[in-house]
């Protein structure tokens, strides 16, 4: 029987970390992409408000041909810009939201906690900072508001990211 000696140079156990580490942090990377590519238009549409559980708007629930309809925000966001789709008015923040900047921090490099994150900010995007005292609506959590199927969706590109890069280092 034969048998191999192996000796390392460095620390092993610190290298595969960081060999892990690094693709994690490529993987949070690419999920923040798909979901600046694939999923941040869905924050403005009525059907993605639904499933995310958006608070109604003033005049949602009113008739469109009533007085008060008209008045209300809704109605005058229909009567003014020709639709009523959430978190837009004009149009500006929507379009501010083309800029965006991507942070990838992955745990196994920090502080180990097995907690990384990435967060996709949008800087031009000042219009979600508005906040009427009328109403309770926040439209900064309702844009981060990501719901169960897209979530399951980018844990998804996050995995296959993942092991495709831990295959490429």
């Amino acid at each position: 029987m034969t048998t191999a000696k192996i000796r390392f140079q460095g620390n092993p156990v610190k290298a595969l970390r960081d060999r892990v580490g690094l693709a994690a942090t490529k993987a949070y990377q690419e999920t923040g992409d798909v979901f600046h590519r694939d999923h941040k238009d869905d924050r403005f549409t009525e059907t993605h408000a639904k499933k995310a559980g958006f608070l109604p708007r003033s005049g949602s629930a009113l008739d469109r041909l009533s007085k008060d309809f008209r008045k209300s925000y809704t109605g005058r966001k229909l009567r003014l810009k020709g639709h009523t789709r959430p978190l837009e008015f004009t149009g500006k923040t929507r379009r501010s939201t083309e800029s965006h900047r991507i942070d990838a921090v992955s745990s196994i490099l920090t502080d180990g906690d097995g907690k990384g994150e990435v967060q996709v900010s949008y800087p031009q995007a000042k219009g979600f900072n508005r906040k009427s005292r009328h109403t309770d609506i926040d439209m900064r959590d309702e844009f981060q508001r990501v719901t169960a199927a897209e979530q399951q969706q980018l844990g998804k590109v996050f995995k296959k990211s993942l092991a495709d890069n831990l295959k490429t280092q």
